[in-house]
């Protein structure tokens, strides 16, 4: 029996398609939101490469940045307005510690899974 080729296009998308979903990562996104100087929760577990958006639910512009705030890995996103959100996807150099800038709060932490 003489095999073709005209499925293999299909097959080969049906398998790069099925390898994404596969990926825990490819399509992950978790979410932390602020009031004030609290974020909530204030750990969270993210896989790798997912995105975290961070939704300011309060009434003033906030900053979150790393704690520290400098040096390799760090990061910040903001100013975030009240009721916005921004994202920041999630590397496995990214110092893992963050709070609202300015606040007095316990720092957060993001945990890779």
């Amino acid at each position: 029996m003489k095999t073709t080729t005209r499925h293999a296009p299909v097959t080969t998308a049906l398998a790069m398609t099925l390898a994404l979903l596969a990926t825990p990562a490819a399509f992950a996104s978790e979410q932390v939101d602020v009031v004030g100087p609290t974020i909530f929760p204030p750990e969270i577990a993210v896989p790798a490469g997912a995105t975290l958006r961070i939704h300011n639910r309060g009434d003033e512009p906030v900053t979150i940045v790393s704690e520290p705030a400098t040096g390799d890995g760090a990061w910040s996103v903001g100013p975030i307005e009240p009721g916005q959100s921004k994202e920041i996807v999630i590397t496995p150099e990214l110092v893992r510690t963050y709070a609202v800038q300015g606040g007095w709060m316990k720092p957060a932490v993001i945990k890779l899974q």
